[in-house]
């Protein structure tokens, strides 16, 4: 009389799982995207989403160049006018 070997329990791996649910007669089938151009754009969404998740933004000046530039004029203009009211003030 054969005995029977208790089944072992394979491991399930997402490979697995896969390989169980490709069959359209698999209760698993309907679980996944089996169109490969809608899978791979899936994909790539979840890809964008892990990446946008990990970024640290830090906010910049905005202003354009142009206003950047007459704006350190002026600041210069009013350094000198400073220094210059010193001086006048010191040879006093």
């Amino acid at each position: 009389m054969r005995e029977k070997m208790p089944r072992q329990p394979r491991q399930v791996t997402p490979n697995r799982l896969i390989e169980e649910a490709t069959p359209e007669t698999s209760a698993l089938h309907d679980r996944f995207e089996w169109d490969n151009a809608k899978a791979a754009h899936q994909w790539r969404l979840k890809q964008a989403q892990e990446f946008l998740s990990s970024l640290i933004i830090e906010e910049q000046d905005t202003a354009p160049q142009s206003k950047r530039e007459s704006q350190k004029r002026k600041s210069q203009k009013r350094e000198k006018q400073t220094k210059k009211k010193g001086k006048r003030e010191r040879e006093k």
